[in-house]
């Protein structure tokens, strides 16, 4: 081989938003109010906040698994509904 390395393919991380489950998963500060878009997680709250004034990005590349504290890479992130 010329010097090129395979990577294991990441685990895709299935997201209920419904019931308690919707609770487990947060932007980075704490809000369970997010959404994933095209190439980022968008959280309105966030929003609200930085219209406000405070130094708060709504736009974020991971959501945190609040029972475990890892963080989960937007691109892993797979929504499921119900």
């Amino acid at each position: 081989m010329s010097g090129t390395t395979k990577q294991a393919p990441r685990e895709r991380v299935e997201i209920r938003r419904t019931g308690p489950e919707k609770y487990r998963w947060t932007c980075p500060e704490g809000h369970i109010a997010w959404d994933r878009t095209n190439n980022h997680i968008w959280c309105p709250t966030c929003r609200q906040q930085h219209e406000h004034g405070e130094d708060v990005d709504p736009e974020h590349y991971h959501v945190i698994d609040q029972k475990t504290g890892e963080r989960v890479a937007w691109e892993d992130v797979e929504v499921v509904n119900p």
